[in-house]
């Protein structure tokens, strides 16, 4: 086939790939229950609210970072410069946060669909069908439906960072990153010459997702060394392949290293954040249709023979390693991880092919993965249908957001239950007292005390020291906050807005 036609059936398929990581959304605020809208988020909206915050200082004309949920969030800071970008660009484009990002998270899934079968023509080179790893990655799931039934829930199904379908799903900067990586990846195993495209996605790497840089950077000089000490015909063009890369990752990275160790707020952050690998099993079952596939390929293919072959067996391993290191965010490294192991699946499958073509392998790999993508739709799309509250917002609700956006002064301080407190600062340029359980300073304390407020632990006087004392200008009561106990007895607050369910207090200073 020709270059142009290949080019318009890759560019259709991952038109498709991205329509795809964007129906369920659709689909999902249609059947949002009457009185309640689609919140926007199927996967992990506590995060994709927390995305939405800070695009809107972005919004707000913000430069910095400040965190959205610390009542004291310290002086800005250059972190999270990719969403306060996308709050600039709603602003300067007069559309509503939400529509920004999810147009955002579309456009980059296609992107990353499209350099995923550029990197695979140049990691196959004849060696196997180019077709079959992006088949894989279009329905790019394991074996983690079958592990449902006992309780556990494998990578392919929890772990955003895990697969192409998952990183497309779940927000607008994970399939970006993994774009920069396909294409870094891409051009060593083209052995183009590196230069400024690799500095360049280093560069951005570092600000939008610089575990990326780290695992390519690390496979990257793990695949130099073994073609140096194998003493191959063909030597990478030296060491300044992923050299260039470490070098435009390393401001950011260094940046991000100092300033989470020396901001009074930030460093809090820091040692909360933390996302450990889950259990081997998990990722055994989350790869097991590529890793099954790959390990074929290992047999049959030996791609240790080849350049591209050892490629992407340096990026597996050290990969692999990296999940484990003892590190507090080892999960972050799982980004990218399934791309070499559906190259490797595909000379598997293609060599499996060769021999019992007839059982039709590619089908059996793709009718296998499909299921934990499908399952994964199916659970956030069906919570929205029954009004699950982390996956939709009553309207009465929505409407004290707007209210508080119109009226409150930037910056008010407002005690509301967990789930309004992630909501509120992407509605409004409010301070919360909890929100999210990385990004609230002295998180698992704060909540203890918060709910200590609405339960009716707290006597009169305590609950209006503890007004005080945060300096809490508006108390938000709605339905999470009834079911916590509501407003503490005796406690005299003035009401100043009313919807169906909903109320908002003003807190008068002594």
């Amino acid at each position: 086939m020709s270059e142009r036609p290949a080019r318009a059936r890759t560019l259709g398929w991952s038109l498709a790939f991205a329509a795809a990581t964007v129906a369920p959304y659709f689909l999902a605020a249609a059947l949002a229950p009457p009185g309640s809208r689609f919140t926007g988020f199927l996967l992990n909206p506590a995060d994709g609210f927390s995305y939405l915050a800070k695009m809107r200082q972005g919004f707000g004309g913000a430069l910095g970072f400040t965190l959205p949920y610390a009542l004291d969030p310290g002086p800005p800071v250059l972190l999270f410069v990719y969403h306060l970008a996308l709050g600039h660009l709603s602003r300067l484009l007069g559309q509503p946060l939400i529509v920004v990002y999810h147009a955002a998270r579309a456009l980059a899934a296609l992107w990353m669909a499209f350099s995923a079968q550029r990197f695979y023509e140049r990691i196959l080179r004849g060696r196997g069908d180019k077709s079959l790893p992006f088949a894989l990655t279009f329905f790019g799931g394991g074996l983690g439906w079958l592990l449902v039934p006992l309780g556990r829930t494998p990578v392919d199904l929890a772990v955003p960072e895990a697969t192409p379908y998952l990183l497309a799903y779940a927000n607008a900067h994970f399939p970006l990153a993994a774009t920069l990586l396909l294409t870094v990846a891409g051009r060593w195993a083209a052995g183009a010459t590196p230069g400024w495209v690799e500095a360049l996605a280093g560069f951005l790497l570092g600000a939008i997702y610089p575990f990326a840089a780290v695992v390519l950077v690390a496979a990257g000089f793990a695949w130099l060394a073994w073609e140096r000490i194998g003493g191959y015909s063909w030597v990478p063009p030296g060491w300044s392949a992923p050299l260039y890369l470490a070098l435009g990752a390393a401001p950011w990275a260094l940046y991000d290293l100092w300033v989470t160790r020396s901001h009074p707020v930030l460093s809090i952050w820091a040692q909360q954040n933390q996302t450990p690998s889950p259990p081997p099993v998990d990722y055994l079952a989350g790869y097991g249709v590529v890793l099954a596939f790959s390990v074929v390929g290992l047999a049959l293919a030996r791609p240790w023979r080849w350049r591209e072959g050892r490629l992407l067996l340096s990026w597996v391993v050290v990969n692999a390693v990296l999940l484990y290191a003892p590190f507090g965010l080892q999960r972050r490294f799982a980004l990218g991880l399934y791309f070499p192991l559906a190259a490797l699946a595909a000379w598997g499958i293609s060599r499996l092919a060769e021999r019992t073509y007839r059982w039709g392998w590619a089908s059996v790999a793709v009718a296998l993965s499909l299921p934990s993508v499908l399952l994964v739709i199916a659970l956030g799309v069906s919570g929205v249908a029954r009004g699950e509250p982390l996956l939709v917002v009553e309207e009465s609700e929505l409407q004290a957001y707007r209210w508080l956006a119109e009226v409150a002064p930037p910056g008010s301080r407002v005690m509301a239950g967990p789930r309004a407190g992630n909501r509120l600062p992407a509605f409004a340029d409010l301070r919360v007292v909890y929100g999210h359980p990385f990004e609230t300073p002295f998180a698992s304390y704060t909540e203890q005390r918060l709910r200590a407020f609405y339960s009716g632990d707290l006597s009169t006087s305590a609950a209006r020291r503890l007004l005080m004392d945060l300096q809490i200008d508006f108390v938000f009561l709605g339905s999470e906050e009834r079911d916590l106990g509501g407003l503490p007895p005796g406690l005299e607050l003035d009401l100043v807005f009313r919807a169906p369910g909903v109320e908002v207090y003003a807190v008068e200073g002594d």
